[in-house]
């Protein structure tokens, strides 16, 4: 475990965030998909790789070189009867979803299923009249299916829900999917329809039933763009100079990913502006931060450590509601954000579905990341406004965001000094 020390100091200067993982994967599954294209920005990630082969077992001949992916798909998916994913969780939920509403491939090798969802696929391919057959190495789905009318709830539907959108396009016949709450706040879910509307899919989302209607028949155009650099993590970034000095992060202003969403409300403010291009979002100089009386953030909970940060420096108290639908992990995440706060002289209290958070004067004090990302990152940035140095053990744990966080914040001209060699 890495320690690091923080001092509060201020911040100037240009950070640029890593492409946004979630978004490659779609961008790339839908190029596979259909008729291919060039998505330059692409990170380098296990599951970037598990993609472009299963897409290229798909048909697809799919080429990435200098995180530039060349793919010339193969219009209309041609999948073998049995595919491989190798253990990855990402093409596991790909392929299945292919043969659950697409027929092929019929057999899945090597999947990689969290245990919830493999009930939920279960109990859908019995509603479907579909046959289920399930061996340590492979999983099998036989038809025809007699029904294309999927409900999708709770934690197993929103592990399903980014596959089975992106398949039900390409299947022959109209899926009429039906949300819950948390399967309809869920990130996932609004950026995969973005992608969607972004490729000319059609389809039809009635908010008040939560009802989704993707009709079957159609096929993906070319995908010609780059990855957006990712607002998640660029929003740390962007927060550490909102809190501690003027600067820029690489972030595109016209977004298809839900935590742009976030910044609304600073925008309005007149806390962020966007240069002429509308690829850099910019904090012009500290000034007093005043947040809305309440911040609901269902859309973007992995800003949620982001926001308790933020709120403690507010002129005014802050109350974070509702928190349903957050996940369990969010849930976890939350308290433990909040108790790592508490312990740097953050005044926050929290009920089952509201955090109150009053201005607070953050002091130097021992903290630990817990081995998550977001807190690790929320945590650098009280570090940058504390009264004296924080040490917050458990500092590797940025990398699993972004693995040049800290290089970014240094290049900010943040004093952060690593107290142990970073693990390799």
């Amino acid at each position: 475990m890495v320690s690091c020390v923080l001092r509060p100091c201020r911040l100037s200067g240009t950070a640029r965030p890593a492409p946004s993982l979630p978004l490659a994967k779609r961008m790339l599954w839908a190029a596979c998909l259909g008729e291919g294209g060039v998505i330059g920005n692409c990170p380098d990630n296990a599951d970037v790789r598990a993609i472009l082969d299963l897409g290229s077992q798909m048909g697809a001949d799919a080429v990435m070189e200098n995180n530039t992916a060349d793919i010339f798909g193969p219009e209309t998916p041609m999948p073998p009867n049995e595919i491989d994913v190798k253990n990855n969780t990402c093409a596991s939920r790909l392929a299945v979803s292919m043969s659950l509403l697409c027929d092929l491939p019929q057999s899945v090798s090597r999947p990689l299923l969290p245990a919830g969802a493999f009930k939920w696929l279960d109990w859908t391919a019995m509603a479907m009249g579909l046959r289920l057959v399930s061996t340590p190495d492979k999983l099998s789905i036989s038809g025809p299916s007699a029904a294309q009318a999927l409900d999708l709830d709770d934690r197993a539907g929103a592990f399903w829900a980014p596959g089975l959108f992106m398949a039900a396009p390409v299947s022959g016949v109209e899926t009429i999917f039906t949300l819950d709450d948390f399967v309809a706040w869920q990130p996932s879910t609004s950026l995969t329809l973005s992608v969607l509307e972004g490729l000319d899919i059609r389809f039809t989302l009635e908010e008040e039933e939560r009802t989704l209607t993707i009709n079957g028949g159609q096929s993906y155009v070319a995908v010609q763009a780059d990855v957006e650099n990712d607002w998640r993590t660029g929003s740390y970034l962007l927060g550490a100079l909102l809190l501690a000095g003027k600067g820029a992060v690489s972030l595109p202003r016209n977004s298809l990913q839900p935590e742009r969403g976030f910044w609304n409300m600073f925008e309005s403010a007149g806390l962020v502006s966007w240069n002429e291009d509308g690829n850099e979002a910019r904090v012009e100089g500290r000034r007093a931060l005043h947040l809305p009386e309440i911040i609901d953030a269902r859309a973007y909970p992995a800003l949620l450590p982001l926001a308790l940060v933020l709120a403690t420096q507010s002129d005014s108290p802050v109350s974070i509601q509702p928190l349903y639908p957050l996940s369990p992990r969010s849930q976890v995440r939350l308290s433990f954000t909040i108790e790592q706060l508490t312990a740097l002289g953050a005044d926050i209290s929290r009920t089952d579905d509201t955090v109150d958070v009053k201005p607070s004067k953050l002091k130097g004090a021992s903290v630990d990341s817990g081995g998550d990302s977001r807190v690790a990152m929320a945590l650098a940035l009280a570090g940058l406004v504390a009264n004296g140095e924080v040490k917050m053990e458990g500092s590797e744990a940025v990398s699993i965001a972004h693995a040049g966080f800290w290089d970014e914040m240094r290049k900010l001209g943040a004093d952060v000094r690593m107290a142990s060699p970073p693990v390799q």
